[in-house]
């Protein structure tokens, strides 16, 4: 007999998922975006004393995307667990 809940998530896609979260207030999302903003007895700021004097910011744009830096290596098979050439 399967297990309901596993079934569940198991159906569950990231793509199914951001689109019950982006439902209104009644997704998961929302409502935690909701209930962060309302308040309630959460922490200000860290619970320990921040030890950082300087940082150094990066702001690098202009690259590929990550999609188009994929290149398709028939030979990897292959060429697998074999020496490298001299």
């Amino acid at each position: 007999m399967s297990d309901p809940l596993h079934s569940l998530l198991a159906a569950t896609t990231r793509r199914r998922f951001f689109g019950q979260a982006a439902s209104g207030l009644s997704g998961l999302l929302g409502s935690t975006a909701l209930s962060a903003s309302l308040g309630g007895d959460r922490p200000v700021g860290p619970h320990y004393a921040p030890k950082a004097r300087r940082v150094i910011s990066l702001h690098m744009e202009g690259g590929p995307s990550h999609l188009d830096l994929f290149d398709y290596k028939p030979d990897l098979q292959r060429l697998y667990d074999t020496d490298l050439p001299d």
